[in-house]
């Protein structure tokens, strides 16, 4: 792979063009290999269960969503119940979703 490159100022008597040889592979040579994954093939059951993890893990963090909005537009508390409790749930939800085999093979 060769890059163009002008070497000298900016005035047309001063362009000189030469090129620069790259050692680095050719991007699109090295990203086939990323890209081709093993796909997770499930069963119906096994299927089944990824959803309702799934929906288990998105009413978690709506939930917890809900509390930590709920913590900030209540006004003159000093009771921390609501955003521990909306961190507690974000912080499961994401568990929930980081220990699901199709989660995992997005990385």
């Amino acid at each position: 792979m060769t890059i163009p490159v002008e070497l000298g100022g900016a005035s047309p008597s001063h362009r000189d063009s030469a090129t620069i040889q790259s050692h680095m592979p050719d991007g699109s040579r090295t990203a086939v290999p990323f890209l081709a994954q093993v796909a997770v093939s499930l069963s119906r059951p096994e299927l089944r269960w990824e959803f309702a993890n799934i929906a288990a893990a998105v009413a978690l963090l709506s939930i917890a969503l809900a509390a930590i909005a709920l913590f900030f537009f209540r006004r003159r508390t000093r009771d921390l119940t609501l955003i521990f409790f909306g961190l507690f749930c974000v912080l499961y939800a994401v568990r929930l979703l980081a220990l699901l085999p199709s989660f995992r093979s997005l990385r």
